[in-house]
C-alpha cells in the first residue's frame, strides 16, 4: 500500500508543479485516470510502469494516451539528468515492454502572455531530438528506430517521419530525402480521421518550415497537407490543426522564394499588426498572424483567426485611401469602422466590422472580370465615406464624428491576403488622441464571445449626458461564486507610447471596471492593485485559476492604500512607456508593471460579471503615433516607381479647362472622323460618335508637340456607351512613324471592363503591330494619362474624380525618347453602338513644349529676295500692323527697290509700298494694288478699285488715273504700254479681254481677237510683259478649266502654255527662254522632284518656253508656301512672296498670352 500511495503521491506532485498545459475538463480528467488505472490495474500490488501503460491502453486506447503527452514532458522536464530525461523520452516514444507502437505526438500550446508568439507545436519527439542531439546520442537514436519493426502503415508514418528528422538533426541531408521521399509516398491518398492520425507528417514539416527554415528538406509536403486536407476539411473538427497547416504552407512558400528580401512586421515603420484573438483562439493554441512586405506586395504570411494591419496614426478630416488588393476575396479593407472586400468571382461583397467579423452579401449586379488586382478606394469626405471597387461604388458609410479613424487591412487566419500600393493622400488631418466609445463599440469585441446590444446583454453603450456615452458590463447574479471573466478588447494595440484614460464607476460589492492589457488585469481594490491573469475559460491550457486573490499578486511600488472613491465616478490613467506600465488613480500613482515581451499590447476592460457591474465612460486614447502622414513617395507600401513618376519638374505646362475655355481652337484641333462631332458645353467638350455598323473615331488634336520627358493627361467625366466591344474613350500619342501608343476605357463584352494599352510598333509600309495590356475598372469617368521618362513609357490611370493613377504597363523603347510626340483625344464606336463623353479637361507638360499653330491659323505672307541658285535667301519685309498679306513685288529697273502691295482682305483697303532690294527704307505710297515700275524707274502705276489704273511718283506723289478702268496694270519693260484686263459688252454679251494703251497718246486697242476674245471667261491680273515688250503672258479662264497663254502684242497670236491650275503671277526671266509661275504642290500630281508627302502649300514652278516642260522650281525654300515671282532686272535674283506654315513656337514664349 505504501508503494500504491508513493506512486499517487507522485503524479499528485506533477499535476501541482509548474503548470500543466490541460485543457479543461478532459485533459484533467484524462491524466486522472491515469492514476486510477495504476492503482486497478494493481489488483492490490504494486503496479509497474509497463503494467500501468498496458491498462491504460486498454481502458482508452493508445490514442489517448499518446494524445495526452504534456505528462511525460512534464516529467522529463523536471529531471536533472539529460541521460535520464533521453531514457524516459525515447522509451516512451519508441515500442517497448509497456507498449508497442511508435508513439508520435503533439501539442498545440500557447502560454499566459504571449499574444505575440501565438500557440506552437510542442511535442515530446522535439524534447527527445534535443536532448539526443546534445549528447550526441542521434545516430543511436536511429538504430534503435531503425530496428522497428512496422506492421501499419501509420506506423510506418511515424517510423519514416522519425528516422526523417533524426536525420534532419544530424545534417545527413542524403538520408534525410529518402526517408522524406518514404513518407511522401505513405501521406499520398491517406485520409486521416482524427488529428491524431497525421502527427509524423505534422510533425515532420513543422520541424522543416520552423526549425530548419534554409534547408527545405520538405518544400512541397506543407501545400500537399493543405490542399488534399486542410482545404477539403479532412480532419473534420481539427481547426487548430487547419490553422497550423495553412500558416505552414504559406511560410514554407515564403521561405522558397530565390533571393526573397521580405521586410517582417516588426521592420514596418507606419504598420502595426493585431490579431482578434478570443479565448478559444488563444487556448486552442492557434499560430499568430505574421504580414510581410515581399516582392513589392505585403502579405499576410500566416494568421491566427481573423487578423489586421493597422496604419500607425488615425485619421479625421477629407482623404483618400487606396489601394490594390488580391482579387480572389481574401483581403478586406477596415475604412470608417466598417471591412469591405470582394469574394472570389465578384459576385458578393464581404461586410463587416471588427466584432462581428465578415458576411457575405451577393450583388445585384457582379464586379466585372477582375484582373491581377482590385482596386480599392475610400474617399473620406464630410460625413460619410464612399468606398469604391475597381472605380463602382460599394457603399456610402456615414461618418459621424464619434467614427472609427483607424484604416486596416484584414485576412481570415488561413487566407494568404495581399494588397500593395497602398496611398494616403488627401488631407488627413492626425488627432492627438481619440474617443474610443461609440454607439456600436465599433473597434471592440468580445474575449469570451459575450453578446452585446440589447437589454440583458453582456455588454452595451448606454446614453449619458456628460459625453458620448458609457460602456456597460453588466452583472449576472445567477453566476454568483463562479469569478466569470468577461473581456471586452480594443483591436488597435498600443504602442511604444500610450496612455488610456477613462473614469469609471465603483461601489463596494456591486460596480468595478479594472483595465487589461493582453490577458494580463489589474484589479482594482481599495487596499491595492492586483495583478490577475485573465483565463480562456474552457480552454484554458495551463492551471490558471479565475479566481482573483488565491493566485494574484499586487503591484509593487504602490502606496500604503489607494485613492479610490467608494459610489463615484474615478479616474483612471493607463501609461505604456515600452514595457513599463504606469497606473494612476484620481490623479496619484498607484503601481507599475513590467509587461512580458510576448504581450500583445491589446487594451480592454475586464470584469467578474457574477460579482460587479462595468460602468466606464470618457474613454480616451493618446498614443506617440506618427502626427502626419508622410508624403507618397515616403509612404511605406506605395508603389514607388509611380509615386516617383511626378511632372512637378518639368518646366513647360499647359492646361485647358473645357469647361471653363471651351474648344478653343487655337490650342485644341477641331473634330475629325467619320460619323462623329464635338461640341463645347458648360459642363466640358461633349464629343458623341456613331457607328452605322462599321468601327467608327472621331478625335480631335492636342495642338502641342512634346520633346523630351513629357506628361499628358485628360479628364473625362461621364463615359456613356453602348455594350458593344470597342466603344469608348482615351488618349492616343504618336512618335510620327516611330512608335504609336493608345489608351482606352472600353466594355469588352457584358461583363468586361477595363482600361487597355495597345502599343503600335512599325513594322513597315507604314504598317503597325499592336500588343495589349489591360487593366480591371468599372469607372465611368476617370483621367488617362502617359508619362515618358527618357526611354520609357508608363501608362496609367486615375478613376473617377481621383487624383491618384494606377499603372496600366510600362515599356523601355529603345531610342523613343529622342522622339517628339504628339497627342489627340478619341472617341470610338462599333456594331451600330453609340459612344458620347464629356471632356473636362487637359494637361500637357514636357521639358520642351511646342504649341504648333492649327493650319487654318492665317500667318503672314512677307517679300523675300534670293539668287537665282536660291542662296542668299532674305526676307525684307516684316509683317505690318492689320495687315496679314503682301504680294505682286516688281523690281525697279536700277534693281535698287521692289514695290508690292499690302492688305487684309479687301481691295479697297489695299497699300503699294516700296522697299530697298535689302530690306530697309520701306515707305508707304498711298491706295493701290499691283504696282509696276516705269522703264525710267521714277514713276510707278498700280490698279485703284475704284479711280482704275493710277499713275504715281516714286515717292507716291503726282497721282493721276491714266485711264477708269483695269485691273492688274502692268508697265512693258519698254515704258511704251500699260495693260490691264478690261471687261466690254458684245451683242449684250460680258467679255475679257487685254487692253493695251500708250502711256503718251492714250490710244488703246484690244488684243484678243476673234475666237480668242470669246472664249475666255475671266483674264486674271498679274499679267506678265516678256522682256522685250513683244508678248504677255497671262492666265485665263475657260468653260471647263484655266489655260497659261501668251498672246502677241503685234498680231494678236494666243499660245497655250498650260492647262495646269496655276496662279496668276508669272515672272518672264530676261533671258527670254523661261517663265516661272506659281502652283499648289501637287499640281504635277504629285510627282515633283525634291517633294516629300507631309508637303503642302504653293511653290513656284518654271515653265521652258522651247520645250515646253513645267516643273518645280529647285532653289526655292520648300518648308513655306511660295508665290507671285519677280526677277531682278539681270536675272540674278528672284523676289517672290512667302508664307511660312504654322510651325512650332516654344511654349514658354507664349504662355504669357493666355494663363496657363
Amino acid at each position: 500500500m505504501g508503494m500504491k500511495m508513493a506512486f499517487q503521491g507522485e503524479a499528485t506532485k506533477t499535476l501541482r508543479s509548474q503548470p500543466v498545459n490541460y485543457r479543461w475538463p478532459f485533459d484533467w480528467l484524462a491524466h486522472t485516470f491515469v492514476l486510477v488505472a495504476s492503482l486497478l490495474v494493481a489488483g492490490g500490488g504494486v503496479a509497474t510502469a509497463d503494467e500501468t501503460q498496458l491498462a491504460l491502453d486498454d481502458i482508452f486506447g493508445s490514442g489517448v494516451v499518446e494524445d495526452n503527452s504534456n505528462a511525460i514532458r512534464e516529467r522529463a522536464a523536471g529531471l536533472d539528468d539529460d541521460e535520464e530525461r533521453f531514457r524516459v523520452l525515447s522509451d516512451w516514444i519508441l515500442p517497448s515492454g509497456s507498449h508497442t507502437r511508435f508513439r508520435v505526438s503533439g501539442r498545440f500550446q500557447t502560454h499566459a502572455d504571449n499574444g505575440k508568439s501565438g500557440g506552437v507545436l510542442v511535442s515530446p519527439v522535439y524534447d527527445l531530438l534535443a536532448v539526443a542531439e546534445s549528447l550526441g546520442h542521434l545516430d543511436e537514436l536511429r538504430h534503435r528506430v531503425a530496428a522497428v519493426r512496422s506492421e501499419d502503415a501509420q506506423q510506418q508514418r511515424a517510423k519514416a517521419a522519425l528516422l526523417a528528422m533524426i536525420a534532419m538533426y544530424l545534417r545527413d541531408d542524403d538520408a534525410a530525402f529518402q526517408q522524406i521521399d518514404q513518407l511522401k509516398k505513405l501521406v499520398q491518398g491517406y485520409v486521416p480521421r482524427t488529428v491524431q492520425e497525421q502527427w509524423p507528417e505534422t510533425l515532420l514539416v513543422f520541424a522543416d518550415v520552423h526549425h530548419f527554415p534554409q534547408s527545405h528538406f520538405a518544400p512541397d509536403l506543407p501545400e500537399y497537407l493543405y490542399e488534399q486536407r486542410t482545404r477539403k476539411g479532412i480532419p473534420q473538427h481539427a481547426e487548430e490543426w487547419h490553422a497550423h497547416i495553412a500558416s505552414l504552407m504559406m511560410k514554407n512558400a515564403v521561405q522558397r522564394r530565390p533571393a526573397a528580401k521580405a521586410i517582417s512586421q516588426d521592420q514596418f515603420k507606419l504598420w502595426i499588426p493585431s490579431e482578434r484573438h478570443r479565448h478559444h483562439t488563444r487556448g486552442s493554441g492557434l499560430p499568430a498572424a505574421t504580414w510581410i512586405w515581399s516582392t513589392e506586395k505585403g502579405e499576410h504570411v500566416t494568421g491566427h483567426e481573423d487578423d489586421y494591419l493597422f496604419f500607425a496614426s488615425p485619421l479625421r478630416g477629407d482623404f483618400d485611401v487606396d489601394a490594390d488588393i488580391s482579387p480572389i476575396g481574401r483581403t478586406q479593407v477596415l475604412s470608417a469602422g466598417e471591412l469591405l472586400g470582394q469574394t472570389w468571382g465578384g459576385a458578393s461583397l464581404f461586410e463587416g466590422n471588427v466584432r462581428h467579423g465578415i458576411k457575405a452579401r451577393k450583388l445585384n449586379q457582379p464586379l466585372a472580370k477582375l484582373g491581377k488586382w482590385i482596386h480599392y478606394r475610400a474617399a473620406y469626405r464630410g460625413d460619410e465615406c464612399r468606398v469604391y471597387l475597381n472605380g463602382r461604388l460599394m457603399k456610402v458609410i456615414p461618418r459621424p464624428a464619434t467614427a472609427d479613424p483607424w484604416i486596416a487591412f484584414r485576412s481570415w487566419s488561413r487566407n494568404d491576403a495581399n494588397f500593395r500600393d497602398v496611398r494616403i493622400t488627401g488631407r488627413p488631418v492626425v488627432p492627438e488622441s481619440i474617443d474610443l466609445i461609440n454607439p456600436d463599440l465599433t473597434g471592440w469585441w468580445t474575449y469570451y464571445g459575450e453578446s452585446y446590444g440589447y437589454e440583458l446583454a453582456a455588454w452595451n453603450v448606454t446614453a449619458s449626458p456628460d459625453g458620448p456615452g458609457e460602456i456597460v458590463g453588466t452583472k449576472n447574479s445567477r453566476l454568483a461564486g463562479t469569478w466569470c471573466e468577461h473581456l471586452l478588447r480594443y483591436i488597435r494595440p498600443l504602442g511604444q507610447q500610450s496612455t488610456v484614460e477613462y473614469e469609471f464607476y465603483f461601489s463596494p460589492g456591486s460596480a468595478n471596471a479594472f483595465p487589461a492589457i493582453d490577458r494580463t488585469a489589474f484589479a482594482i481594490t481599495p487596499q491595492k492593485v492586483l495583478t490577475h491573469a485573465i483565463t480562456d475559460g474552457t480552454y484554458e491550457q495551463s492551471t490558471a485559476s479565475p479566481v482573483l486573490a488565491e493566485y494574484d499578486t499586487s503591484l509593487s511600488t504602490q502606496p500604503a492604500a489607494l485613492p479610490l472613491r467608494a459610489n463615484e465616478w474615478n479616474r483612471m490613467k493607463v501609461q505604456i512607456n515600452k514595457q513599463l506600465v504606469r497606473l494612476e488613480l484620481n490623479g496619484e500613482f498607484v503601481g507599475e508593471y513590467e509587461l512580458a515581451a510576448d504581450n500583445s499590447r491589446h487594451f480592454g476592460f475586464f470584469h467578474f460579471a457574477d460579482r460587479d457591474e462595468l460602468r466606464v465612460r470618457n474613454v480616451k486614447l493618446t498614443g506617440h503615433w506618427p502626427i502626419k502622414v508622410p508624403p507618397l513617395a515616403e509612404q511605406e507600401f506605395v508603389d514607388i516607381a509611380a509615386a516617383n513618376l511626378s511632372d512637378t519638374e518639368l518646366p513647360d505646362v499647359f492646361r485647358h479647362d473645357f469647361a471653363a475655355d471651351g474648344l478653343e481652337q487655337r490650342y485644341i484641333g477641331a473634330a475629325a472622323g467619320r460619323l462623329g462631332r464635338v461640341s463645347a458645353t458648360p459642363a466640358g467638350a461633349v464629343q458623341h460618335v456613331t457607328s452605322s455598323g462599321a468601327w467608327s473615331q472621331s478625335h480631335f488634336d492636342a495642338n502641342f508637340r512634346m520633346d523630351g520627358d513629357f506628361d499628358f493627361s485628360a479628364r473625362f467625366d461621364p463615359l456613356d456607351v453602348t455594350d458593344h466591344d470597342l466603344n469608348g474613350c482615351g488618349i492616343f500619342v504618336s512618335f510620327g512613324d516611330r512608335y504609336q501608343i493608345e489608351c482606352n476605357r472600353r466594355p469588352y463584352g457584358t461583363n468586361n471592363q477595363r482600361v487597355t494599352v495597345a502599343w503600335r510598333e512599325p513594322v513597315g509600309d507604314g504598317e503597325f503591330k499592336a500588343s495589349y495590356e489591360n487593366l480591371s475598372t468599372e469607372a465611368k469617368a476617370g483621367t488617362f494619362r502617359m508619362a515618358r521618362r527618357d526611354d520609357h513609357i508608363t501608362l496609367l490611370f486615375a478613376e473617377n474624380d481621383s487624383d491618384q493613377f494606377r499603372v496600366v504597363d510600362s515599356r523601355t523603347i529603345e531610342g523613343i525618347g529622342q522622339h517628339g510626340a504628339d497627342a489627340r483625344l478619341q472617341a470610338v464606336a462599333n456594331k451600330g453602338g453609340t459612344t458620347t463623353v464629356t471632356w473636362k479637361s487637359l494637361r500637357v507638360s514636357a521639358d520642351e513644349l511646342w504649341y504648333l499653330p492649327d493650319p487654318r491659323e492665317e500667318q503672314p505672307r512677307l517679300i523675300y529676295v534670293m539668287d537665282a541658285d536660291g542662296g542668299n535667301l532674305q526676307q525684307i519685309t516684316a509683317p505690318l500692323l492689320n495687315v496679314n498679306s503682301q504680294g505682286s513685288p516688281d523690281w525697279s529697273p536700277d534693281a535698287t527697290r521692289i514695290a508690292f502691295d499690302a492688305w487684309t482682305g479687301q481691295v479697297e483697303t489695299s497699300f503699294v509700298y516700296v522697299v530697298n532690294a535689302d530690306g530697309s527704307n520701306m515707305k508707304k505710297l498711298g491706295l493701290g494694288s499691283m504696282p509696276t515700275f516705269s522703264a525710267s524707274n521714277d514713276r510707278l502705276a498700280c490698279t485703284s478699285l475704284l479711280t482704275g489704273t493710277v499713275l504715281f511718283d516714286g515717292n507716291g506723289g503726282n497721282r493721276e488715273n491714266l485711264v477708269e478702268e483695269g485691273w492688274g496694270a502692268q508697265w512693258s519693260p519698254n515704258g511704251k504700254w500699260i495693260a490691264y484686263e478690261s471687261r466690254h459688252r458684245t451683242e449684250g454679251r460680258s467679255q475679257r479681254n487685254i487692253t493695251i494703251i500708250d502711256v503718251e497718246t492714250k490710244q488703246k486697242r484690244q488684243l484678243l481677237k476673234g475666237r480668242d476674245a470669246d472664249r475666255f471667261r475671266h483674264i486674271l491680273y498679274n499679267m506678265e510683259w516678256s522682256p522685250d515688250s513683244s508678248q504677255i503672258c497671262f492666265k485665263g479662264i475657260v468653260s471647263g478649266g484655266q489655260e497659261v497663254c501668251i498672246v502677241n502684242v503685234a498680231d494678236s497670236a494666243v499660245r497655250t502654255l498650260t492647262t495646269a491650275n496655276m496662279g496668276p503671277d508669272f515672272a518672264w526671266h530676261p533671258d527670254g527662254r523661261t517663265i516661272m509661275m506659281w502652283g499648289v504642290l501637287s499640281v504635277l500630281g504629285g510627282a515633283e522632284a525634291g517633294a516629300t508627302h507631309s508637303m503642302k502649300g504653293n511653290r513656284l514652278y518654271q515653265f521652258d518656253l522651247e520645250s515646253g516642260e513645267l516643273k518645280l522650281y529647285p532653289g526655292q525654300p520648300m518648308n513655306q508656301d511660295n508665290s507671285g515671282p519677280a526677277w531682278s532686272p539681270d536675272g540674278k535674283r528672284l523676289a517672290f512672296c512667302g508664307k511660312q506654315f504654322p510651325g512650332p513656337v516654344r511654349w514658354t514664349e507664349m504662355k504669357a498670352e493666355r494663363s496657363p
